[in-house]
């Protein structure tokens, strides 16, 4: 598995390539979330496999809840919208958007143009940072 993350503001992004997310590196995922915890967050994952399980979901609903929230999932993966689907079906307000849709992603986080620019910034940073072994799996 191979993960990258970053975040700038009250945004924060993660691309994930490989199996599953392990325990640790979620718990330090969610920590990170609630780091403010009244305040406005926004979430960009890219996804080329793999996810949080049924708990690690359950466990960012119940962390999440009360936040002003938003949450686009890029995947191209079947597998990945279903999850992102089931989360959804938790109340969390989130989407997902095939990977060629980045532009739709940064419009349904409600973003200003400085953030959706920085994001875009960041994002490409991000893919640049993936491994290549996991990066030829794409």
């Amino acid at each position: 598995m191979a993960r990258v993350a970053t975040s700038f503001g009250q945004v924060h992004l993660a691309i994930q390539r490989g199996e599953s997310v392990s325990d640790a590196v979620w718990n330090e995922w969610l920590a990170s979330l609630q780091q403010d915890p009244d305040g406005r967050l926004r979430l960009l994952v890219e996804s080329h496999g793999g996810g949080p399980n049924a708990k690690q979901r359950k466990q960012f609903v119940d962390a999440m809840r009360g936040r002003d929230l938003r949450i686009a999932v890029l995947t191209d993966s079947p597998i990945s919208r279903g999850m992102v689907t089931a989360v959804s079906w938790l109340g969390q307000p989130l989407r997902s958007f095939r990977v060629a849709q980045l532009a739709e992603a940064i419009a349904w986080l409600d973003l200003t143009p400085s953030e959706g620019e920085q994001l875009r910034v960041e994002l490409a940073k991000l893919r640049r940072q993936m491994p290549r072994a996991a990066a030829a799996g794409r």
